[in-house]
């Protein structure tokens, strides 16, 4: 799963069509939730992305991979 920086908006935000412009970091579709822990205790997708931290909403990042998830279950 792709995340970028969200144009307009200083936040990084999932990229599942891999569309948005800029820089991207990856995670793992079969295990995201502990790829994005570790990824965030490395700071991993800051380095990637190369923000800072605080654009980076892990709850918030974690709810979209979810409901993605649910979408593409139903």
């Amino acid at each position: 799963m792709r995340l970028a920086v969200e144009p307009g908006h200083a936040r990084v935000t999932l990229d599942p069509r891999r569309r948005l412009p800029g820089r991207g970091a990856y995670l793992c579709l079969d295990t995201w939730p502990a790829c994005l822990t570790q990824a965030r205790k490395r700071r991993g997708v800051s380095h990637s992305l190369r923000v800072g931290d605080d654009v980076i909403d892990g709850s918030q990042l974690a709810d979209q991979l979810r409901r993605f998830f649910e979408e593409d279950i139903s």
